[in-house]
């Protein structure tokens, strides 16, 4: 219980900080639409309109998790939209860059092992 305190304490930290600057960055296309209405808009509206914005700047964290549970969950693993698809075809160029590196590795070492010349 006494290691999990601090992590908790920093990671509240950091989406402290994450809201903050959310509400920072993109309060400014806020002010600009609130400026060309002719309006002032308060703290609080500045807020709630930073919070639901359709393209932000920063987006909240709960607009990240939104977006993650839709593009993994909710879609089909074999949509192009879908965050796993783009996983696996990840995961296949990363083991097949592994595989060729290390039989390219295996290769050199026989070869040093065995050819006079490759160790010199």
């Amino acid at each position: 219980m006494r290691g999990i305190v601090p992590i908790l304490t920093v990671a509240f930290a950091i989406v402290v900080i994450w809201y903050v600057a959310a509400v920072w960055m993109n309060s400014t296309w806020t002010l600009a639409q609130a400026e060309r209405a002719g309006t002032t808009p308060s703290f609080s509206e500045i807020v709630t309109d930073t919070m639901a914005q359709d393209r932000p700047l920063l987006p909240a964290p709960h607009q990240v998790a939104a977006v993650l549970w839709d593009s993994t969950v909710e879609q089909k693993i074999t949509s192009r939209r879908s965050l796993v698809y783009h996983g696996w075809i990840t995961l296949q160029a990363t083991l097949l860059g592994f595989i060729v590196g290390a039989g390219m590795g295996i290769a050199l070492a026989i070869g040093i092992v065995h050819s006079r010349t490759m160790d010199m």
